[in-house]
């Protein structure tokens, strides 16, 4: 595993190294100026996540993109959105979607017209992207 200094304010003290602030900022909070170390696969982690918050991830069952936040799954393989999307429902009245995540698969069913969806999550960083 390699690891990889931050300083107090995020920043990898390495000539060259990409600039991680707003990508550890969004992740972690605020610095707590106290440096640290972080594997290079948390930041390659942290970036991709970063790129997503910023571009958002495109959702054709919703017509739409998604801006997950940093450690919430998203259902990036559209094989999963599309079975919740396509195939018949057994009621339109009441869903539930346990460990909603990001609310994609929710969303999609409350586009799809069931009445009534309940989504939990325990997650604090997943509900308040669901939301």
């Amino acid at each position: 595993m390699l690891l990889l200094p931050l300083d107090e304010h995020y920043a990898i003290p390495l000539r060259r190294a990409p600039n991680v602030r707003q990508a550890c900022e969004e992740a972690y909070g605020p610095p707590s100026d106290e440096a640290s170390v972080v594997s290079l696969r948390e930041v390659l982690s942290l970036i991709g996540t970063h790129e997503w918050r910023k571009k958002g991830v495109e959702i054709a069952a919703l017509g739409d993109r998604i801006h997950p936040y940093y450690g919430v799954f998203s259902p990036v393989r559209g094989e999963y959105v599309d079975l919740v999307a396509n195939q018949p429902l057994p009621s339109r009245e009441l869903a539930f979607d346990i460990g909603t995540g990001t609310g994609v698969l929710a969303a999609v069913l409350a586009r799809r017209g069931v009445e009534r969806v309940v989504a939990t999550e325990a997650d604090a960083r997943a509900l308040a992207c669901a939301r």
